[in-house]
């Protein structure tokens, strides 16, 4: 949209479609809204409209609470921009709007959308600005401010708009449950709930059940469910997120499927693809690199040992040797043993690096270290636990390792899950504790993984000594 006409603003303060339609999009071939807009999409404005010209104008909106809940890149932060920016620059009266999500970069996305908006629409720029913490037109003083759930000294304000974005990614309870009640002091108020897919069992589970049933007889509030990829998403991409996601993540952002957040097994057909060795590896092989990784149990659980072998490029990781100790009935698994197991191997293979998760291991580490053993710390932080499963799930569906036929081994494999963290901020593994301890090769395996995928997709090799250090 190029500087629209006086009358053009004449027609979008009373017609607020007419504005979404005329709008130039953020995208590459900039096209107008309303020569691309889709079903969904204009199901939702045309239920957004009335709502809009009845807070601008001061009066009891005829829906006043909305869930917007749509699949990954269906333009649910766009399209909630779009509306508020026409608040913002038409509204005749000053509004008080909220956004509030768990964390800034949540709520960032709802900022970026409508600053990418705006960019490609910049006559909107004359009459609305954008700060850090608000969006304000500083002529009328309608303004926007972003929240996030540690800002609770908003408490007691009156808005005319409250957006809960992204609800299913960590949003508190008690903070939504606050810009609600906010929101519910004025008999003008609108509450906009939008997100993805969440999880079963959760409190965002709960509030949708409810909106959705009141939805069916109480024509105030408007319930909208997305369950297919926007028609924009090609399938080259969905099949790449198919490939990179657990099965339940992927049904979850891109099916519109509610799930329960905890158990996606690796693939059987993935591990028998990968049983291509005739058995251990028991002396180093030429050009090869060598690690470790270590899952140390002491008296509930096993001790894990995993021994993998990479040929910097070659794309493949190769299981070469496992080993685990169980605790004897009532009593420790002798760490002495384990010490010695770990310093021979070393002698053997000349390891690169063994990665161990400090948390018990740390003293076995400190012994290992002195006899020269290059022990790195694997801590299981958010971060280190999302890179462990990605990788994990990628090696085998990308059919980047090599496994050989041992019963521990594949058990392990075969009991862990990767499961989404709290909110849906990236992956761990989980297993079940048993008999058998918790899939403790299996953790061991995943500790080394990030280390000799690293260096399996390095682009060329070049000799190095042996014991060369790979990093990470």
């Amino acid at each position: 949209m190029n500087n629209p006409s006086a009358s053009d603003l004449q027609r979008y303060m009373v017609d607020p479609m007419a504005f979404f339609a005329d709008l130039t999009l953020p995208v590459s071939a900039k096209p107008r809204f309303g020569d691309c807009m889709t079903d969904f999409q204009r199901e939702t404005f045309e239920a957004l409209c009335p709502t809009l010209l009845a807070v601008a104008a001061g009066n009891v909106p005829p829906i006043d609470r909305y869930w917007i809940e749509r699949t990954k890149g269906a333009s649910k932060d766009g399209d909630i921009a779009a509306s508020l920016s026409w608040l913002l620059g038409f509204s005749p009266r000053p509004l008080e709007m909220r956004a509030g999500a768990s964390d800034f970069d949540q709520v960032n996305e709802l900022r970026k959308s409508l600053r990418s908006l705006l960019r490609v629409n910049d006559w909107l720029l004359g009459r609305i600005a954008v700060q850090t913490t608000k969006i304000l037109n500083a002529t009328t003083e309608s303004s926007l401010d972003f929240l996030t759930s540690d800002a609770m000294g908003s408490h007691g304000s009156r808005p005319d708009v409250t957006v809960l974005n992204e609800l299913s990614h960590g949003v508190d309870e008690e903070f939504a449950s606050t810009l609600c009640d906010d929101a519910d002091k004025l008999a003008n108020s609108v509450i906009v709930m939008a997100t993805n897919s969440g999880f079963e069992g959760t409190w965002q589970e709960r509030w949708r059940d409810s909106i959705r049933e009141q939805a069916k007889s109480d024509p105030t509030v408007y319930f909208q469910k997305v369950a297919e990829p926007a028609p924009w998403i090609s399938p080259k991409k969905l099949e790449a997120a198919k490939r990179r996601n657990s099965a339940s993540r992927y049904a979850r952002l891109w099916k519109g499927i509610w799930t329960v957040g905890g158990g996606d097994a690796i693939d059987e057909q993935d591990i028998e693809r990968a049983l291509v060795l005739d058995g251990p590896t028991f002396s180093p092989e030429p050009h090869f690199l060598y690690g470790a990784g270590i899952d140390l149990g002491v008296r509930r659980d096993r001790c894990g040992f995993v021994i993998v072998g990479v040929i910097p490029g070659s794309g493949k990781v190769k299981v070469c040797n496992a080993r685990s100790w169980a605790p004897p009935d009532g009593g420790d698994i002798d760490l002495r043993a384990v010490r010695e197991t770990i310093l021979g191997a070393h002698r053997t293979y000349h390891f690169a690096k063994v990665k161990f998760d400090p948390f018990q291991a740390a003293l076995l580490s400190q012994d290992l270290q002195a006899d020269g053993v290059p022990m790195s710390e694997m801590t299981f932080s958010g971060q280190n636990l999302d890179r462990m499963a990605r990788d994990l799930l990628t090696m085998f569906r990308d059919k980047r390792i090599e496994l050989y036929d041992d019963d521990q081994l594949l058990a392990d494999l075969r009991a862990l899950s990767i499961a989404e963290r709290p909110g849906g901020f990236g992956y761990k593994l989980t297993a079940p504790s048993g008999p058998s301890g918790h899939a403790d090769l299996g953790i061991a395996l995943a500790c080394i993984l990030p280390v000799a995928l690293a260096t399996a997709m390095e682009q060329a090799y070049q000799d190095e000594p042996d014991g060369c250090v790979v990093a990470y």
